[in-house]
């Protein structure tokens, strides 16, 4: 049975839109549509960026009629997509011709790869319904966002921010069994507001073996709670929950005979939950604002064959960042502080060998970056930050970018920045029987790049 270890934050988060009297809704976001929260350690517009930017809005979003993040992904450029089975299966992004978990993805500034599943990001339980922007950055950003992001940046901004009271409701079905539906909802005034949302997707699927007629479905339940206050000018505070529990079926693969997929019952559980806070100070007579944030996630993936389980992988990180903030003239600094404290465990049965095993990990970083605008045509950026880990040496890395618009229409930018990666728990302690046993003197990944 699927595990409802969430079961209780479903309810509230669905449940809270109906404490809305409200009339018509509407929708204000926080963010510009020409200002970026991700290609800096502090908003950046547009305009002023040197790297390779892309941006999706809501409209776009509503446009397209995606119910899958990845279906709009596909055509960013530098963006390859690739889908394990039928929908809802395991889905991987590549960008530039990296691995999938080079590249790092925020969910409202809270670091969503999953340490139990090689840190790569599971893109298959993504769903638009309550997304109203995302943010892509290429190339290397662990200057600004240290470890995974060593191939660019997805910043996933949901509709937390939204203003007003209001509801929605929506329902639709589909081929091959398929059924969306989804209730979402906020109340609020201009102080304070709290949103939140329930969707159910689910799918019969498809068979995508060659013998026997078994369709391989999968279904996606995910509830969202976001909460902002303001209570004065000085004082801000938001908070964001985002829960998940989905099953995938898939087919095993014939390693012996032909190399590809044969009708089989497995089958993977999982469950998510990501959560974050923050508080931001802008006293009223200082250049100086600051900002203290806490991230954390705890994932759960627990695999079956022909409903037995066939092992299972957990992990839960802490991610705690400080941040203080100037503006100095036209130009701004920006010094942060931060640790991640991360906790793996993977459980099975197996003939020989032990894949029973607790790991963890934990990095300090210290950051600091400089926007510099000499005239209102040209805009640079320098950042750099150390990492102090508890396993690998320690690493630093920076970027260097630059943007200058010759005229109102043709802007030359570039962009010189370094990338790292530290091995997966699996990379480093993992066991498979007949096929894998880890590595657990690997070093991280190191990369540079210039654009």
């Amino acid at each position: 049975m699927k595990s409802n270890k969430y079961l209780l934050v479903s309810m509230l988060a669905s449940c809270l839109p109906a404490l809305s009297h409200a009339q018509s809704s509407t929708t204000e976001v926080s963010e510009e549509d020409n200002i970026l929260v991700t290609a800096a350690r502090t908003r950046l517009s547009l305009r002023e960026a040197g790297s390779s930017v892309t941006v999706i809005d809501r409209e776009q979003i509503d446009r397209l009629q995606a119910r899958y993040v990845t279906d709009i992904i596909r055509s960013v450029p530098g963006f390859a997509v690739s889908q394990s089975g039928p929908v809802g299966g395991q889905t991987q992004i590549r960008v530039r011709g990296s691995e999938s978990n080079h590249v790092l993805v925020l969910i409202d500034g809270v670091r969503a790869n999953d340490p139990a599943s090689s840190y790569d990001f599971r893109w298959e339980f993504l769903s638009t319904a309550d997304i109203e922007r995302i943010e892509i950055i290429r190339g290397p950003q662990s200057a600004l966002w240290g470890s995974d992001a060593i191939a660019g940046v997805v910043n996933i901004i949901t509709n937390r921010h939204t203003r007003g009271s209001g509801v929605r409701a929506y329902a639709e079905g589909g081929s091959f069994g398929t059924q969306n539906a989804g209730l979402q909802g906020s109340f609020g005034d201009d102080t304070w507001n709290i949103s939140a949302g329930f969707e159910r997707l689910d799918t019969d699927g498809t068979n995508v073996s060659r013998t026997g007629t078994e369709d391989d479905g999968s279904d996606l339940s995910t509830a969202t709670l976001g909460v902002v206050a303001q209570p004065n000018s000085s004082v801000s505070f938001d908070f964001s929950l985002r829960a998940v529990d989905a099953t995938t079926e898939f087919d095993p693969i014939d390693f012996f005979t032909t190399g590809l997929p044969i009708d089989g019952n497995r089958e993977t559980e999982s469950s998510q939950l990501f959560a974050g806070a923050g508080v931001s100070f802008v006293p009223t007579e200082s250049s100086w604002s600051h900002r203290l944030s806490i991230g954390f996630s705890d994932t759960d993936n627990k695999n079956f064959a022909d409903g037995v389980s066939a092992g299972s992988t957990a992990a839960d990180r802490l991610t705690a960042t400080y941040q203080a903030t100037a503006a100095l003239g036209k130009n701004q600094i920006a010094l942060a502080a931060e640790h991640e404290a991360t906790d793996f465990s993977q459980r099975g049965d197996t003939a020989f060998g032990d894949p029973n095993q607790d790991q963890d990990y934990s990095v300090s970083s210290v950051m600091a970056e400089f926007q510099g605008r000499p005239n209102d045509a040209f805009t640079w950026t320098l950042s750099g930050r150390f990492d102090d880990s508890s396993d690998f040496d320690s690493i630093v890395t920076g970027r260097l970018a630059g943007a200058w618009w010759t005229s109102d229409s043709t802007k030359l930018r570039a962009s010189v920045g370094t990338g790292q990666k530290i091995p997966t728990f699996t990379e480093r302690f993992g066991f498979f029987p007949d096929q894998f046993i880890g590595n657990p003197n690997l070093k991280p990944e190191q990369s540079t790049s210039y654009e």
